[in-house]
């Protein structure tokens, strides 16, 4: 096998490969042909044609022989497969490695050129070169690093593919390729103590797993140790039953010490950074598939047993990490959530990681860009909670509401964990942020696309309204405490909230009432319906958190863009939706957004990397997925639905001299957000939201395009003038973006 390195994953001879191929499934057909001629020969001389001591012997030797060349065939015929599949695991890795290896050279050329403009610039009298020019080459150097960043990481992803490639190969050549579900290679099934199929039962793979583990526990981390461990996780990795044998068998303070030691064998250099985080990272995996299959009970003793361990708040920090792709059980989840409220809220106050720990170490290696924050385990904990929108209302709103309390402390730990505690930087509210988002997906209420329910509806009301209060009443939530992705995930609860938020609380100037939920008509419903006791300031504090740095000011815009146009698709549809309170909702709302935006436009975060962007990107995906209240519609489909409303106009258009908007801008809006309808209309100004008065003139002009679209009742009582009754919808714009701007403003 050809000798590869991480920067050249694919070196090989594909093509030689591929005659190795041919060749086995030449042989492969050869022997096929020989078991068919013995086989006839055999039938043709049966008892009844042939009889007597040497009769029996032939066919005796012959049955053996036909034996043996049928167990050949079944494992030359896999082998001469496997050749051609990793054939072509090879080439297309090559492939790929030569454009990783493009963009890496031409990043580091790019890098190389920035510095040295950089070191011309700064080298000559002051004047003599702009801020911009200087600034631009920053720009390009920092770009040019992330771009060296992740031609390395694709780099690193292709020697994985290759190891997994090689691993494979050897597997099937070892005459075991029966086993198609499994990636596991023969070297580290040997050392697991696996030398024949018998051994390859659930629980002999299981006391492999165990035996392997407790040679790391005892104290060997050995490279070819732990190479074998990870081999067999390998080729586990398809099996939660195995996987939760082995764990409940190594208990939860054994996973802790294990994790541990592989942290410690990173620190010492035993092993390297990469080979060990990489198994400790398929551990991580490997709990989260096992997890996922425990019961409540299971996972109480399991979680109990790990928070016991000597190095249990680092461990926990570092297995709950990634709740994005390798999220623990639910009942594991809210166990240790439980566990962890009760030790810091109940108990001894904070739990946090030693910072020369083995498990904090790795989780700094899987995410360089959060460092530390696998040293506060709660943040990991809940976020993931967030993935279980039940459990997450159900954890947060246990042992409430509190008679006699204040919306804020209606529910302890809602009070505690989002009005008291202070989030330490690497965490950045996420967590928090992150479980809010969730619960909006509880069964039964309003974002449940099987239905809602009233018990569910008033549930999620009342939280959302201690919630917020408990939120903006927090001393220490200020928009530099908060990091990009609790932005994105404020958006995402908001977002989830708007259709109802935009029914009553947008037009509720006071706070009447300190309930938790108020009751209010709403027309699609025809009915009172309990709502969050949100007021119109409390939303503009939100806005303004959400909004304070370019990348939740994005989403935030994006996702509000989005709900417009579903607002527009409903009242264009004929579902009974009033086109007049279509038109306030939109213009509300715009109002709103554009002046929390200036209220917090200081808290500047340049939105750089792709991790990012992909928050924004699934916080606007999140957006289309809500229905509005009684259409029955998601907001993208209507989002769509106004769209092709407009396309149907724009046919309709000549040279309408009435509509004061070029006709090619909206042209050009629609062609490059399709879902978007409002955004093809409405001038992105607001870029620059500190323009209060273009803001307002872009908005008048969209709404005049839209009431021309779809008409209303309200026109007659304007003369049938489209202008009068635009600025009648106007009328609160300024006192609407005046108050929300001074609300946001007051939470920096």
């Amino acid at each position: 096998m050809t000798q590869w390195t991480v920067d050249d994953p694919g070196a090989g001879d594909p093509d030689g490969l591929r005659v190795q191929g041919a060749r086995l499934d030449s042989l492969a057909r050869q022997l096929a042909e020989a078991c068919s001629v013995l086989r006839r020969h055999c039938e043709a001389l049966g008892p009844d044609v042939w009889t007597g001591s040497a009769a029996d012997a032939l066919r005796s030797t012959s049955a053996r022989h036909l034996a043996d060349l049928t167990r050949l065939v079944d494992t030359v015929g896999p082998c001469a497969s496997a050749m051609y599949v990793y054939a072509g695991a090879v080439q297309r890795i090559a492939e790929d490695a030569a454009l990783a290896r493009a963009r890496r050279d031409e990043a580091a050329s790019d890098h190389a050129r920035a510095l040295r403009l950089i070191s011309q610039y700064t080298s000559v009298p002051s004047g003599t070169v702009s801020d911009r020019s200087i600034a631009a080459q920053w720009t390009a150097r920092d770009a040019a690093k992330e771009r060296l960043t992740a031609a390395g990481h694709t780099l690193q992803a292709l020697a994985d593919e290759r190891a997994s490639a090689d691993a494979r190969l050897l597997f099937d050549l070892h005459g075991v390729a029966e086993i198609s579900d499994w990636s596991a290679v023969g070297a580290g099934l040997t050392a697991a103590g696996v030398h024949r199929p018998s051994d390859l039962s659930t629980a002999g793979l299981r006391d492999a797993l165990l035996d392997l583990a407790r040679d790391v526990l005892e104290g060997d981390t050995s490279p070819a140790t732990l190479a074998a461990l990870q081999s067999l996780l390998d080729a586990c990795a398809d099996e939660p039953a195995l996987l939760g044998a082995f764990f409940q068998r190594l208990g939860g303070k054994g996973t802790a010490d294990l994790v541990s030691r592989i942290g410690t064998a990173v620190i010492t250099g035993k092993i390297d950074d990469a080979d060990g985080l990489r198994l400790a990272v398929t551990l991580q995996s490997a709990l989260s598939a096992a997890s996922s299959l425990w019961t409540a009970g299971r996972a109480r003793v399991f979680a109990r047993d790990l928070v016991g361990a000597s190095d249990g708040a680092a461990v926990v920090g570092f297995l709950f990490g990634n709740p994005w792709t390798a999220p623990m059980g639910e009942h594991f989840t809210v166990a240790m959530a439980d566990l962890v409220d009760r030790r810091e809220r109940l108990g001894e106050g904070q739990w946090g990681a030693a910072l020369a720990s083995g498990a904090l170490t790795l989780s700094n290696l899987q995410f360089p860009d959060r460092p530390g924050r696998g040293a506060d385990p709660a943040g990991a904990v809940l976020q993931t909670l967030g993935n279980y929108p039940d459990a997450a209302l159900s954890w947060l709103t246990a042992g409430g509401p509190v008679a006699g309390a204040d919306r804020a402390g209606a529910f302890p730990r809602i009070a505690y964990w989002v009005g008291e505690r202070v989030w330490p930087e690497a965490d950045g509210y996420t967590a928090v942020t992150a479980l809010w988002a969730g619960m909006q997906l509880a069964t039964g209420g309003p974002n449940d696309p099987a239905g809602w329910n009233d018990d569910a509806w008033k549930a999620l009301a009342e939280a959302n309204s201690a919630f917020t209060a408990a939120f903006i009443g927090n001393p220490h939530v200020l928009p530099e405490h908060l990091c990009d992705e609790a932005r994105i995930n404020l958006v995402v609860a908001i977002t989830r909230q708007l259709p109802l938020l935009c029914e009553v609380p947008l037009m509720r100037l006071i706070r009447e009432t300190e309930d938790l939920a108020v009751a209010d008509f709403m027309v699609e419903h025809d009915r009172n319906m309990a709502l969050a006791n949100i007021t119109r300031d409390d939303l503009a504090v939100l806005f303004g958190l959400a909004g304070g740095s370019d990348a939740g000011a994005d989403a935030l815009r994006r996702s509000s863009s989005l709900m417009q146009s579903a607002f527009l698709g409903a009242a264009s549809d004929e579902s009974g939706y009033s086109r007049d309170t279509a038109f306030k909702a939109v213009a509300a709302l715009q109002a709103m957004v554009d002046g929390a935006l200036k209220g917090s436009a200081e808290g500047v975060a340049l939105r750089h990397n792709e991790r990012v962007q992909s928050l924004i990107d699934a916080a606007v995906t999140a957006a289309g997925l809500v229905p509005l209240p009684g259409v029955g519609k998601a907001v993208e489909v209507l989002a769509r639905e106004a769209t092709g409303v407009l396309r149907g106009r724009m046919a309709s258009w000549a040279a309408d001299a009435a509509i004061d908007l070029a006709r090619e801008k909206i042209t050009d809006g629609l062609a490059n957000q399709a879902s978007d309808a409002w955004a093809s209309t409405y001038s992105e100004s607001t870029a620059d939201s500190s323009d209060r008065t273009k803001s307002e003139d872009d908005l008048r002009e969209s709404l005049g395009v839209w009431v021309e679209i779809l008409g209303s009742d309200r026109l007659v009582e304007n003369g049938g003038h489209t202008d009068q009754y635009v600025d009648s919808l106007l009328a609160d714009y300024r006192s609407l973006y005046r108050d929300a701007a001074t609300q946001a403003r007051g939470s920096e």
